[in-house]
């Protein structure tokens, strides 16, 4: 992933005609194809219980699962940018694991995104900011976030989930990264989870991408 906003192009990250069934085709036709890691997409079912994919084989799969990981160098923080001299400069290289989910009906997808949502919670995240999906002018539709860090002595083990439901189909990007302490003005750490933009997180910019892929067929 590149640049501080979302490309308009969207070329698919694999040949759907491979996929196992035809609704799962359909699904990966949704995968973005930048930053994919090579031969990580699987299919099969929905597992609510680890909200993940589930030990099923692909063509009895009752809620069909598309999953695929994604890394990208992420961003990089600058401590001093008035003075280029005494500046730091720190990567953070991120990586996300991307679902989505195919619910037998429409009004079936936010129970999915429910149990998600349950399942984060659970393991200690916690709902944060909504990122705001412009459609138009005027037109916004809300992504669901939730985020923890476990801190370390030196590196905080950072993680945002991105959930949003689209008609039947459920998107899930699971985003982490390593980020050794940076610390800003008077000492405080630099926020990697609310003040970084859009451009800067990889499973925000995959759930983007997907969302109008099915919003703008």
């Amino acid at each position: 992933m590149k640049g501080e906003r979302v490309e308009d192009t969207y070329e698919p990250a694999v040949d759907v005609k491979l996929a196992p069934t035809r609704l799962h085709g359909e699904l990966a036709a949704l995968l973005p194809k930048d930053a994919l890691v090579k031969d990580s997409v699987k299919y099969g079912g929905w597992d609510a219980a680890t909200a993940g994919l589930s030990g099923e084989s692909p063509e009895d799969a009752l809620i069909p699962t598309v999953s695929a990981t994604y890394r990208s160098m992420g961003y990089t923080v600058t401590s001093d940018t008035d003075n280029n001299s005494s500046a730091m400069k720190q990567e953070y290289p991120q990586s996300a694991r991307f679902f989505l989910v195919k619910a037998p009906e429409a009004a079936a997808a936010q129970p999915i995104a429910d149990g998600i949502r349950d399942n984060l919670l659970a393991k200690g995240f916690s709902e944060i900011s909504e990122l705001e999906l412009a459609l138009g002018y005027q037109k916004t539709q809300p992504v669901k976030r939730y985020s923890r860090v476990d801190p370390g002595a030196e590196v905080d083990d950072v993680y945002v989930a991105y959930v949003k439901v689209v008609n039947d189909i459920v998107l899930f990007a699971l985003e982490s990264e390593a980020a050794p302490k940076a610390p800003g003005p008077g000492g405080t750490q630099i926020s990697r989870v609310e003040s970084s933009g859009l451009g800067t997180r990889l499973g925000g910019q995959l759930t983007v991408l997907a969302s109008h892929r099915l919003l703008n067929p």
